[in-house]
């Protein structure tokens, strides 16, 4: 699964929507035994900080 944007608008930014809407994917991705393809910048950083979801990192 490729995760190519990561969008939330300037005024609903701060709030944690980013992360929540990540988390969701990668849950999708887990269900579904997807690998993450993080073709975001965002998500790039969030597989940094959490290692917990490198199960879910598509290696090239």
């Amino acid at each position: 699964m490729s995760i190519y944007h990561t969008f939330v608008p300037e005024v609903l930014r701060s709030k944690g929507i980013a992360e929540k809407l990540t988390r969701y994917a990668f849950e999708i991705a887990k269900s579904r035994k997807l690998l993450v393809k993080p073709d975001c910048d965002y998500v790039k950083n969030f597989f940094e900080k959490h290692k917990e979801f490198e199960e879910l990192l598509y290696k090239i």
